[in-house]
């Protein structure tokens, strides 16, 4: 396992199984300290996870249809499942949770799939990042060579002609 497995195992379960919330309790991430933006950090950068827990959250992905935690019924649901003080409630994502659940997954798509999508894309992403912070995004994402130059000079031309705050 590496960090790229770890990161895509990541994406396509946000894709197609979960939402942020349930990962993030599914992994039980509170007991790392993380809050959910700290977690998101951590599912768009798996290389930040520290190696032992990278090992724990990859064996638990690989095993989540054996978990109890891991309830089918919320795969694809808008609802989080939660234990306060031993007490079961069931309530919907909170505005907030949804955001966060596209931010994540457009930042894992221009990661993973940039080559295959359009600029227009993003539309989260160009929402929350000023012309300046998404080239300073787009800079690291070239470094890490998940993105072309080419690719992130499209981008940046496009989240511009939206007539971005620069």
């Amino acid at each position: 396992m590496n960090t790229d497995e770890l990161g895509r195992e990541f994406w396509g379960i946000l894709l197609f199984e979960t939402h942020i919330k349930h990962l993030h309790q599914l992994l039980n991430a509170e007991k790392y300290n993380k809050s959910l933006i700290e977690f998101l950090d951590w599912v768009v950068y798996p290389d930040t996870i520290p190696l032992d827990s990278q090992k724990v959250f990859y064996t638990i992905l690989q095993n989540r249809n054996r978990l109890a935690q891991y309830d089918e019924r919320l795969t694809f649901s808008d609802y989080v499942v939660e234990q306060i003080n031993y007490e079961i409630s069931i309530r919907p994502l909170s505005q907030e949770e949804k955001e966060l659940q596209g931010i994540t997954v457009e930042l894992l798509n221009l990661k993973y799939q940039n080559e295959n999508l359009k600029p227009a894309s993003f539309n989260a992403i160009y929402e929350l990042f000023s012309y300046r912070h998404f080239s300073l995004l787009l800079d690291k994402y070239v470094e890490k060579k998940f993105i072309s130059r080419y690719r992130a000079a499209d981008y940046l031309i496009f989240h511009m002609e939206r007539g971005c705050e620069l």
